[in-house]
């Protein structure tokens, strides 16, 4: 365990604790997109984005950037799996943001309705499973049957395997 002070604005101290030792390394440390995310909010336009506003932050890991949000005057809901919420709790508690930051298991899932286009959009339908989404389509039958086209789907998506590194995007 690491406890890290990350300095976002005059004034303001962000106090996150890393949990290293966990199998799920993606949730348990600050990655360096939270840390550009983070200082992009607290400086100017960001930091008018943020204030009185409701932030949702899924798949929040150690909570960082949304922490950020709560320290920056945002309401926050941070979510992600069962087993990293306990950290996360820590790090709301660590910075004093219980009043304005709350924490939850993530258990939701995207509906996606989808027209099929040209080719090139169809490649990039493609990826979810490249970064770690699987689609599941809706059945025609569960379609209301007037308001249905051999041309448009509904797909219900989810986390699946991890995705490899190259999968991300500018990774390529």
């Amino acid at each position: 365990m690491t406890v890290r002070e990350v300095p976002i604005a005059e004034g303001l101290v962000l106090t996150v604790i890393e949990h290293s030792e966990l199998a799920d390394c993606a949730g348990a440390v600050v990655w360096d997109a939270a840390l550009v995310l983070i200082h992009f909010l607290a400086k100017g336009t960001g930091r008018n984005l943020l204030r009185g506003k409701r932030v949702l932050d899924l798949g929040a890991g150690t909570g960082a950037a949304g922490l950020a949000a709560g320290l920056l005057g945002a309401r926050v809901l941070l979510t992600d799996l069962p087993h990293l919420l306990p950290g996360l709790t820590r790090n709301v508690a660590a910075n004093e943001l219980q009043e304005h930051v709350a924490v939850a298991a993530l258990r939701g899932r995207v509906l996606l309705a989808y027209e099929r286009r040209p080719l090139v959009v169809e490649r990039a339908f493609a990826e979810f499973s490249r970064v770690g989404l699987v689609a599941e389509q809706v059945p025609t039958e569960e379609l209301h049957p007037h308001w249905q086209s051999p041309d448009i789907f509904l797909f219900w998506l989810r986390p699946g395997p991890r995705p490899t590194p190259h999968a991300w995007p500018g990774a390529l």
